[in-house]
């Protein structure tokens, strides 16, 4: 099914990306408009030179209720996401960043909803019987907010030489996936150097320690908890309602994606200086895949990231590009030193140019 509004936004060249104007042409604006209710989308131009200045313009589009924007105020619960596809990291900042230059007392912290209500959107009125009768007005017509983003201004992007993923998430919504190559003139991008040898020997060696151990869950291992994908893509999955006082709170993840160059392991490559000694072949995965789960906290402009670096193993030398299946369980609770608030977050799954929809994870208080 065609989205109207990313045609809409296909349609902008990306001159007028740069040009960032007040106005864009009135038929594309009036198409604009059209964003549905609690909908988020992101437009981005293909490719950006940044011999004509460092910046990567986005054009933002929400639309809102006053539900909406009474229970998530935008300036306090959007960020923008990104992930460098030459290397697989992930970033993420607010997209409304407060002006530090600002002198006014701070607000006090709003009361939050306790629970958090459902958003999803409300079915239409059904229309009357009588024929005669008006249809029916909105009980709470929506308005869609429109904004242009420098994703190098905001520090998601760094401004070099690259190809990058690029989404916006409000809390509970999310947009469109973009992606954006930036050159430097008709210079080619530079090479991408490979993951580090002594950490994808470090990763190895722990893994085969629990495989021996057969600790459960084994971390990167399949189990009837890891989500199904269809092709390419990512998916988690947990259980959607945790007891406070838990110690445990497990998270499953399925991914099919194609390496990045920088997954792939480089034998010579070192992170640390002074682990300079040859890595013996056995001792290597084949690539190693960065994933991040993002943890979205009501009024928190900047998500959580959650690394976890997956272990690529193959019977022979893989290339960037090549297609993998991979999985992993994580104890979220482990990887973040402890246990969450009561309250409700949504996590969402991030590696390479693939970022899963946001799932709700409500946290009890008793």
């Amino acid at each position: 099914m065609q989205d109207a509004i990313l045609e809409a936004l296909a349609e902008i060249g990306d001159a007028t990306y740069r040009q960032k104007p007040e106005l864009l042409p009135s038929e594309i604006q009036q198409r604009l408009r059209q964003v549905p209710p609690r909908a988020l989308r992101l437009g981005a131009p293909k490719r950006i030179d940044l011999a004509q200045g460092a910046a990567l313009p986005l054009l933002y589009l929400s639309g809102e209720t006053e539900t909406l924007l009474e229970l998530v105020p935008p300036p306090d619960n959007t960020a923008l996401c990104a992930v460098d596809l030459e290397e697989g990291t992930a970033t993420v900042e607010p997209a409304f960043p407060v002006d530090p230059r600002k002198t006014d007392a701070p607000e006090a912290p709003r009361a939050k909803p306790q629970p958090f209500p459902a958003l999803e959107t409300p079915a239409p009125p059904p229309p009357s019987e009588d024929p005669d009768d008006p249809p029916p007005f909105p009980e709470r017509a929506h308005a869609v907010g429109q904004v242009w983003l420098d994703a190098c201004a905001l520090g998601v992007v760094e401004a070099r030489a690259g190809r990058f993923a690029l989404r916006v998430q409000c809390f509970d919504r999310a947009s469109n996936v973009v992606r954006v190559e930036l050159r430097q003139g008709e210079q080619a991008l530079p090479p991408t150097p490979g993951f580090p040898a002594d950490l994808a020997r470090e990763l190895e060696l722990a893994t085969r320690r629990e495989e021996e151990l057969s600790l459960p869950p084994r971390r990167f291992a399949r189990s009837d908890s890891t989500p199904k994908l269809a092709g390419a893509g990512v998916a988690l999955a947990f259980a959607p309602k945790l007891r406070s006082g838990e110690k445990r709170f497990e998270v499953h993840a399925a991914l099919q994606l194609v390496l990045p160059p920088g997954a792939i392991v480089d034998p010579r490559r070192r992170a640390k200086p002074d682990q300079s000694a040859e890595i013996p072949a056995q001792d290597l995965p084949a690539a190693v895949v960065r994933a991040y789960v993002a943890i979205a906290t009501l009024d928190v402009p900047r998500p959580r990231l959650v690394e976890v670096l997956i272990p690529v193993r193959a019977p022979k030398t893989l290339a960037a590009g090549a297609p993998v299946e991979l999985a992993f369980t994580l104890d979220l609770y482990d990887a973040i030193g402890g246990a969450l608030p009561a309250g409700t977050y949504f996590l969402a799954l991030i590696a390479g140019e693939h970022m899963s929809a946001p799932q709700r994870l409500d946290v009890g208080s008793k």
